[in-house]
């Protein structure tokens, strides 16, 4: 129990942030290489000793049993004649124990760790810099500069990139991004006077209107704000990019993001799907049609969406006419 605990606490902070729907590849990598680390300083003897000696506390701060491994009898293998090696056996059950169990699961643990995450490592990278977070940075840094060998595993993944042309459109998306994103929605008035008012400034309204200017950080933060709900994602990117045909000025930054939105960051949302449709799909309900599971599904997956109720009422209702006269009232 003790080691469980152990691993639950080095492991469920980034399984959590792995099944997150907006998630930074480099951060994510980053909490990969955590957890490693900290795997890997569990596998020593001092460590190893370290548990077993909170576990003994444990046992006796709640009056178990404190005996300690149970001790078992050495099985000893007939030794074959011409055979010159024989098996090592451990005289301590802890140190069999240790080597059997203990290292094992770190090991094991571990190498699910690098089979998983060390294939696609490099090219999650290189579609991090995507991100709307790093665009930001990359816009209200002036001195900010790209990594080297920036782009250079996604233009190997992605035909048709020209890696020399995508890292300029990158960095001049980049400036013009928060101006587009608050363009693609009109505000309230286009002009600051009226026809008819002439525009008067005297010099301390010119200096004071030059130092009140806004900032680019000031403007990031009215469009991507992490605390609301309007932060902006890169499908919003996306669709920016198809919606006022800029991918004909970006057509390298376009095949990018379309690899990017292409790409899934984890397996969860598919893993609840699946998981829904057992509780839906029982056996008493064998024969539902395709159509009725795929309305139920959607409302078991996609509660989040806000639903109008009245107007859901409504539109079942006028299905039928004996439903229209039973729920509505007017």
């Amino acid at each position: 129990m003790k080691l469980m605990k152990q691993l639950f606490a080095i492991t469920t902070p980034l399984s959590c942030y792995l099944q997150t729907k907006s998630i930074d590849f480099i951060q994510a990598y980053q909490l990969v290489d955590v957890a490693k680390k900290e795997l890997e300083k569990m596998r020593s003897t001092e460590k190893f000793q370290e548990l077993v000696g909170d576990t003994k506390l444990f046992a006796t701060e709640n009056n178990l049993d404190n005996s300690g491994f149970k001790e078992t009898r050495i099985r000893k293998k007939k030794r074959l004649a011409g055979e010159q090696t024989s098996d090592e056996q451990f005289d301590s059950v802890s140190e069999r124990f240790k080597i059997n169990t203990y290292f094992t699961v770190l090991d094991q643990i571990t190498a699910s760790f690098n089979n998983r995450f060390n294939g696609a490592r490099e090219v999650l990278k290189d579609l991090t810099l995507l991100s709307p977070k790093r665009l930001m940075e990359c816009a209200e840094n002036k001195l900010y500069k790209l990594p080297i060998d920036s782009f250079t595993y996604i233009a190997q993944w992605i035909d048709g990139i020209n890696h020399e042309q995508l890292i300029p459109e990158y960095i001049t998306f980049s400036k013009c991004f928060t101006e587009l994103i608050n363009s693609s929605t009109l505000p309230t008035t286009l002009h600051k006077c009226q026809p008819n008012e002439a525009v008067v400034s005297t010099d301390e309204e010119i200096i004071s209107s030059d130092e009140g200017e806004e900032s680019i950080e000031t403007r990031v933060k009215s469009v991507i704000d992490p605390g609301t709900k309007n932060e902006t994602t890169i499908l919003d990117v996306m669709q920016l990019l198809s919606n006022h045909d800029l991918h004909t000025a970006f057509p390298n930054l376009f095949l990018a993001y379309q690899g990017l939105c292409t790409l899934p960051a984890s397996s969860s949302s598919a893993e609840r799907s699946f998981s829904k449709v057992k509780i839906i799909k029982t056996r008493l309900r064998s024969t539902m049609n395709q159509s009725r599971l795929e309305s139920l599904m959607f409302l078991s997956c996609e509660r989040d969406i806000a639903i109008d109720i009245e107007q859901t009422i409504d539109t079942f209702a006028f299905t039928s006419n004996l439903l229209k006269k039973s729920l509505m009232f007017s």
